[in-house]
């Protein structure tokens, strides 16, 4: 059985991570973005996580629980039903994707903002 590197609780979520776990409460994201790198043969999706205090935390879906987290932020922060084919739609594209901002910025100001 695969294990899961993620646990969540009322207060936020924890990554297992070496040498030290991560920790980031709900209520201290401010912004996250969903994209996927090409990896020559497969693509990897990825989600960038921006917190109000401007830390950013970075996971790959390689990371077991991957997609189990996402639908934990998803049932969260977006909305949005089309969401995931945005995502993984066309293969071997980037699809930056804004999942959730908490000031309601657009997109395009997020990458303005954050020099993407």
């Amino acid at each position: 059985m695969t294990e899961n590197y993620f646990s969540y609780n009322s207060l936020g979520f924890t990554i297992k991570s070496n040498p030290k776990n991560i920790a980031v409460e709900w209520s201290a994201i401010e912004c996250i973005l969903a994209y996927k790198l090409d990896r020559l043969t497969v693509d990897d999706c990825c989600l960038d996580i921006y917190t109000l205090a401007g830390k950013i935390t970075h996971i790959e879906e390689d990371i077991p629980g991957f997609w189990k987290f996402v639908d934990e932020l998803l049932k969260r922060y977006s909305s949005d039903p089309d969401l995931y084919e945005k995502l993984v739609k066309p293969p071997f594209a980037f699809n930056l994707t804004l999942v959730y901002d908490a000031h309601g910025r657009s997109l395009e100001e997020i990458i303005r903002i954050y020099g993407l």
